[in-house]
């Protein structure tokens, strides 16, 4: 998506410097390459369209009025926006999901979903990476399904200084009603036979950690690692539940 972006970017080098300036520039930051965007998350200029991580210095030009509310393409609508924050905007609200502590930005998330009179065939599926929307790391992709979810996360990202690399060590926490009005799948009911004991609990927790980088300053590679706390797994027997789930993606 982030490429595709950068083939439709109709602004030209002039216009993302105008904009640009309407950042706000930082003491101690040098200005024609660090400021920080309306929600006071760190943003860098050689940094435009990056969107390689969630928490990264990575910015877009945002229109401060939308189209769908009669914004205009015009500078006095444009602002540069940290590109996650830019990306959550609701109903042409601002949000601000990314801010900044210190030299880090930091990402609290909160969502989830609410459904009615929907079956296992076209519920919410829940899990990592791959999920359309609950995504909740350290648990395998469509682990859960259920009418009512929330996830939180919380995500540092900490920039190294050699060939553009960032971690971003986070903590997630996924909450679900024991009463599960999704058709024919009750919690003590899941046939998957990996979760044949089902999930008792209300709160499911995971740690995370996302590793990017440009090997030599040319290759991007992207490495995600998430351990699910309350995962729990089964043998080949199907006899020994062992506790915890790793998850790894390598792109």
């Amino acid at each position: 998506m982030g490429s595709l972006r950068k083939l439709l970017d109709s602004h030209s080098e002039e216009e993302k410097l105008a904009v640009w300036e309407k950042g706000q520039p930082v003491i101690g930051a040098d200005p024609s390459e660090f400021r920080k965007d309306s929600c006071g998350a760190w943003i860098q200029f050689s940094a435009y369209n990056d969107t390689s991580s969630d928490t990264s210095f990575g910015w877009e030009i945002d229109h401060i009025t939308s189209h769908d509310h009669g914004g205009q393409d015009i500078l006095s609508n444009f602002r540069p926006l940290q590109w996650f924050n830019n990306r959550n905007k609701g109903a042409g609200r601002l949000k601000c999901p990314v801010t900044a502590e210190g030299d880090y930005n930091i990402l609290l998330d909160i969502y989830g979903g609410f459904f009615t009179g929907v079956d296992r065939n076209n519920a919410e599926q829940i899990g990592y990476s791959q999920a359309d929307h609950a995504v909740m790391p350290g648990y395998f992709n469509t682990e859960f399904q259920s009418a009512f979810y929330l996830i939180a996360r919380l995500q540092v990202g900490i920039p190294l200084p050699f060939w553009g690399t960032r971690i971003q060590p986070g903590f997630n926490v996924l909450y679900m009603p024991k009463t599960n009005d999704v058709i024919g799948i009750g919690r003590n009911n899941i046939t998957n036979w990996w979760l044949k004991g089902g999930y008792p609990e209300r709160f499911y927790k995971s740690v995370s950690c996302q590793l990017s980088i440009k090997l030599g300053n040319l290759l991007p590679l992207f490495v995600d690692y998430a351990y699910g706390i309350d995962a729990v797994r089964a043998n080949a027997s199907h006899e020994v539940y062992l506790k915890g789930g790793h998850k790894n993606r390598i792109f």
